[in-house]
């Protein structure tokens, strides 16, 4: 559930500053959206992806530990993220 509710908040998100650090502070209230965050930014081919990325940038300014347990799939993912163009 709380993936889907992740998904609706990127899907509405916009350019603004003050948008992408109001979702960035709701995926702080909830780490456990963390994982599907980075899921979003990895998945080029979905139309929101460059706005997890967006949020993905201000929680990790804030709480950098968050990434720590997801290191292997962050560096694996990052390998592969050109070859889907």
């Amino acid at each position: 559930m709380a993936s889907e509710t992740l998904s609706e908040k990127l899907n509405i998100t916009k350019a603004y500053r003050q948008t992408r650090l109001d979702v960035a502070n709701w995926v702080l209230d909830r780490p456990e959206t963390f994982s599907e965050l980075l899921k979003h930014c990895f998945n080029v081919k979905d139309e929101i992806s460059y706005k997890a990325a967006w949020i993905l940038e201000f929680v990790c300014l804030e709480r950098l530990e968050l990434l720590f347990p997801h290191l292997d799939y962050y560096f694996k993912s990052l390998t592969t993220f050109g070859k889907g163009f």
